[in-house]
């Protein structure tokens, strides 16, 4: 018995000292119920468009960036980044970055190039980034990059190279992983990088959650219905009085014989006008209705008739 509790002091002690090796590891601590992986795949994209303010205002800036997934193996993402220049000229660079160990700015490009951590970061985790070491994701907010609204966790940090102060400000998507803002901040300079299209996700309409534009065409549905149907009463009610003034010359004494066959082609016309759309009938109402009172004979109705549809 002596000999397995040894045994099994000795695992346990075994155990704890490589775990605590890991957490001294550098790279990301992530919470319990976490696991480190990449949300991104091969052929997502995203481009950012760059704000520059300050600097030399002779030398070309880079204008927009645009960075391609080719592949992801593990923790290592491997990436081409298109740099396209103020005065027209591009570079083209296929770089791999690993996402538990995060290089801020790529000095030999000139650009930000932490564009990939693991996805799913909370402020209970760290990462380690080569130009500070390791930090805690600062905080969690919501921000619309790309034309959709997307929770996104952040970083701030210094950083002296060369002599020169700066202040360096990360947005990644929470999903994905992937950089959605960077800036860095200098007294001589500041340069604004933001995601401005992308095919990782989709641009909301309007900017509303999936639900909310589902209850808005819900709503603007039922206002057509209720709408509609406001109309169809209005209309029928309208029908339904002209009716009546176009009928009350059938209740005229028979004193001439063409005065049926007037009433009679005035009502067919009626019917037609009613059922089958046709408003330009309505024309012949009036003159047929003053011919049946006046017991003019076919020929001189017939006569109305036509001025009234020439004129």
């Amino acid at each position: 018995m002596n000999r397995k509790n040894v045994f099994l002091k000795i695992l346990v002690i075994a155990f704890v000292e490589i775990f605590m090796i890991g957490c001294w590891l550098p790279g990301v601590k992530m919470s319990a119920s976490s696991e480190v992986h990449a949300g991104v795949k091969a052929g997502d994209w995203i481009k950012y468009d760059y704000t520059i303010i300050g600097g030399s205002p002779e030398a070309p800036v880079t204008t927009w960036v645009r960075v391609e997934v080719l592949n992801v193996k593990e923790k290592n993402v491997t990436l081409n980044v298109t740099i396209h220049m103020s005065d027209g000229t591009e570079q083209n660079r296929t770089k791999t970055l690993n996402i538990v160990n995060v290089v801020a700015i790529d000095e030999t490009l000139g650009t930000f190039s932490g564009f990939v951590i693991p996805a799913n970061l909370t402020t209970e985790d760290a990462i380690y980034i080569k130009e500070s070491g390791e930090l805690t994701i600062d905080g969690e907010t919501t921000k619309i990059y790309a034309g959709a609204r997307r929770t996104v966790v952040y970083i701030s940090f210094s950083w002296l190279w060369r002599g020169y102060g700066f202040h360096i400000t990360y947005f990644w998507d929470k999903q994905h992983g992937i950089m959605v803002e960077a800036s860095l901040k200098s007294s001589f300079s500041t340069v604004v990088a933001k995601a401005t299209e992308t095919n990782i996700w989709q641009p909301q309409f309007l900017l509303f959650s999936s639900a909310v534009f589902y209850v808005l065409v819900i709503v603007a549905i039922v206002t057509v219905i209720a709408a509609f149907f406001v109309v169809l009463r209005r209309k029928r009610s309208q029908i339904r009085s002209q009716s009546s003034e176009s009928t009350k010359f059938l209740k005229m004494p028979l004193l001439h014989s063409d005065c049926n066959i007037t009433r009679r082609l005035l009502y067919y016309i009626e019917i037609w006008r009613r059922f089958l759309g046709l408003c330009f009938l309505r024309s012949f109402k009036k003159p047929l209705l003053r011919a049946a009172k006046m017991h003019m004979p076919i020929a001189a109705m017939i006569t109305v008739v036509m001025r009234a549809i020439v004129m």
